[in-house]
């Protein structure tokens, strides 16, 4: 059995800190600083999560779903 690469749940961080990024930029931009202290605490929790949450291999803790993989 190979190793997870986890490509899809890094390209999602990726796309998830740029977009937050962007969005604490525009906020400071527009002078709306309430949504900048919440998106500034958001980028940090973003990836606190996936360092905290991705050493767990989500395919596999599927595939061991009692029952087989849920449908979607």
């Amino acid at each position: 059995m190979s190793r997870s690469k986890r490509k899809t749940s890094k390209l999602w961080l990726g796309v998830t800190l740029i977009v937050s990024f962007v969005a604490l930029f525009l906020s400071l931009w527009r002078g709306l600083e309430t949504a900048a202290v919440g998106i500034t605490v958001m980028i940090p929790a973003v990836y606190g999560a996936y360092v905290g949450v991705g050493h767990m291999d989500f395919r596999q803790a599927i595939s061991n779903f009692p029952g087989g993989p849920p449908d979607i």
